[in-house]
C-alpha cells in the first residue's frame, strides 16, 4: 500500500477537524457566540484532533530525518516556513484589509497596525 493511500483517511479526518475549527472561530469572530447552542461548542474538539493528526503526519513524513543532527532540523524548519508562511501572510493581510475597510463585519477584533505587524511576525498579542 502506498504512503499517499495509507494517509488518505487521516488527511480527510484532519480536513474535517480544520473545518470545525474554522466554523467555531468564524462564529466567535463574527459575534455569534451567544446565538448558537452550547452543544455547538463540542466542535472545539476539532483543534485537538487537528493538531494530533498534524503531528502524526509530520512525524510520518519526516521519520527518516530523525537523528541526523542540526542539518535535518534546519531543513525541516525551512520546509515548514516555505509551505506555510506564504498562505498565512496572504490570509493575514486579506483579513487586515477587510478589518480596516469594513470593521463592522467583525465583532471581536479592531484594526491596528501593531496587531497586523505582530501577527505577521508571529509575536503574541491581545486581539482587540
Amino acid at each position: 500500500m502506498s504512503t499517499h493511500r495509507s494517509l488518505a483517511g487521516i488527511t480527510s479526518l484532519r480536513g474535517l477537524a480544520a473545518t470545525l475549527v474554522l466554523v467555531v472561530h468564524s462564529f466567535l469572530i463574527l459575534g455569534y457566540s451567544q446565538q448558537y447552542s452550547k452543544n455547538f461548542e463540542l466542535t472545539n474538539i476539532g483543534v485537538d484532533i487537528f493538531f494530533v493528526l498534524s503531528g502524526f503526519i509530520m512525524a510520518f513524513a519526516h521519520w527518516d530525518d530523525f537523528g541526523k543532527g542540526t542539518k535535518s532540523v534546519s531543513l525541516f524548519i525551512k520546509k515548514r516556513v516555505v509551505r506555510i508562511y506564504p498562505m498565512y501572510l496572504i490570509i493575514t493581510l486579506l483579513t487586515a484589509i477587510i478589518l480596516y475597510v469594513a470593521p463592522h463585519l467583525f465583532y471581536a477584533m479592531k484594526y491596528s497596525n501593531e496587531l497586523v505587524l505582530k501577527s505577521i511576525l508571529f509575536i503574541p498579542s491581545e486581539v482587540g
